[in-house]
């Protein structure tokens, strides 16, 4: 998280340092017979690029901050930007998909880096809402093998399209984690 807001500030930084330089181009083509070189168009420039940068890493920070899921009996919570709740109980359909990641990792073990691996998310609407809920955080983290099992039991309540091959998957989804935990 320091590392993104750092990242953000330095971007910010160049971003304005860039602005300013497009801003002093026309200025150097077309220099100002009054002596005023500088003029205020490469501070407008630096100031919006730097503004909207600073901008786009503090609507990042905030999702990343505030991404969270939850579930309370049979109602499943996820909050991204915007908080969206689904009873599973009640639900329309329940999907398991694969989703392209846009970043790119390194490959374990070389020095390639590759696209990143997708990721499985649980995609369930009913006749309110519609939620996304991924199984791996940004930093790769699992889910713990508990947390899958939970939401298995409460999806096993829904009597809709997709739900038996979705608490198939989160069961053995968590058989696997729990696996891996113990070697």
């Amino acid at each position: 998280m320091v590392k993104a807001l750092l990242l953000g500030g330095v971007v910010a930084i160049a971003a304005g340092g860039l602005g300013f330089g497009l801003g002093k181009l026309p200025l150097w083509i077309f220099p100002a017979d009054d002596g005023s070189e500088w003029g205020l168009l490469p501070l407008a420039l630096a100031g919006v690029a730097a503004g909207l940068t600073l901008l786009g890493t503090v609507l990042l920070t905030t999702f990343i901050v505030r991404a969270a899921a939850w579930l309370q009996g049979t109602r499943l919570t996820v909050r991204g930007l915007r908080t969206r709740t689904v009873d599973l109980a009640d639900a329309r359909s329940i999907e398991m998909r694969q989703l392209q990641r846009r970043e790119v990792s390194p490959v374990p073990a070389s020095d390639v880096v590759a696209k990143a691996p997708p990721v499985t998310a649980l995609l369930v609407s009913d006749d309110r809402a519609a939620v996304r809920l991924r199984f791996l955080s940004g930093e790769a983290m699992e889910l713990p093998p508990e947390q899958l099992l939970l939401l298995a039991e409460a999806v096993s309540t829904a009597r809709c399209p997709g739900a038996g091959e979705a608490v198939a998957w989160l069961r053995s989804a968590a058989a696997d984690v729990q696996q891996r935990k113990e070697e």
